[in-house]
Formats: C-alpha cells, sequence, structure tokens
C-alpha cells in the first residue's frame, strides 16, 4: 500500500516507443532520436500540476495587502505615540510640581515675613495641591487603562 502511495506521487520513469532511450520527465521528445512520443499519463500528471498551481496562485492572491491593511497598522502606532505624549506630559507635571515646591521653600525663606507675600503663597499651594491630587487621579486612571489594553493584547495574542 505504501509503495502505491510512492508511485502515485513520483512522475512515471518512460521510455522512447522508438530507440528505447529513457525520456526527462514532462518531456514529449526523446533527446537521442528526436521523436515525439505522446503519453496519456503524462497529461494527467500536467493537469493536477496545472490544478495544484492554479490552488496556489489563488491561496495567494488572498494574502495581497489591502488599503485598510495599511490604515489597520496606523492605529496602534498612533496609540504607541498617545502613549509617549501623556508619559511626557506626566514627567512634564511632576517636573513643574517639584519646581513649584523649590521655589515655595526658597522664597518662604526670603520673604516669609511678609504677610501679603503668604496669603499669596498659601493661596498658590492650595491651587497647586488641588491640581496636583487631580493630576494624580488622571495618571493613575491612564496607568490602569494602559495596564488593561496590555493585559488585552496579550491575552488576544495568546488566543
Amino acid at each position: 500500500m505504501e509503495k502505491e502511495a510512492n508511485n502515485t506521487s513520483r512522475p512515471n520513469v518512460r521510455k522512447c516507443p522508438y530507440c528505447g532511450e529513457l525520456l526527462p520527465p514532462l518531456s514529449n521528445v526523446c533527446p537521442s532520436c528526436g521523436q515525439i512520443v505522446e503519453d496519456q499519463n503524462g497529461d494527467n500528471d500536467v493537469n493536477s500540476n496545472m490544478s495544484e498551481i492554479d490552488d496556489v496562485c489563488a491561496r495567494f492572491s488572498g494574502t495581497s495587502i489591502r488599503i485598510y491593511d495599511y490604515i489597520l497598522l496606523l492605529i496602534p502606532i498612533i496609540y504607541i505615540v498617545w502613549i509617549i505624549v501623556v508619559f511626557v506630559k506626566i514627567a512634564k507635571s511632576n517636573r513643574l510640581y517639584n519646581e513649584f515646591c523649590s521655589l515655595r521653600a526658597k522664597t518662604q525663606t526670603l520673604y516669609g515675613d511678609n504677610h501679603r507675600f503668604r496669603t499669596y503663597l498659601s493661596s498658590k499651594t492650595t491651587e497647586m495641591d488641588s491640581m496636583r491630587s487631580k493630576s494624580k487621579t488622571s495618571h493613575i486612571i491612564i496607568y490602569i487603562i494602559i495596564v488593561v489594553d496590555v493585559l488585552l493584547l496579550c491575552v488576544s495574542l495568546a488566543g
């Protein structure tokens, strides 16, 4: 049974009926005597191979990249750029808050006795602390969104 399967997958060895010389596979012309040899089994092999080639070509045409593939590729790039922009904003926010704290400490030492300045600094400190609290909340929400997105990406790639 195994030998039969192997025989059908290999082309048949053919001999020229005119001179007895072995014919090359898929050739209908004898290299020795030049006679044209017709073979019905060869036509079946050719038809089978042509069918396989058609099938591969049809499957290959389904792999071409279309315009929407390019558009879909932009989505992760836009998302990554968004993440970078958000992290830059968070870093800038932290840097500016630290700069405020540094200026507050410096100016308190210089103008701590001035009532007008203490009132001004107190209101600005309240304002900055309120903004800092809101920004910390939004930073936490952004971190959670990014972690959830990464987890969903990992699950979709695993599944």
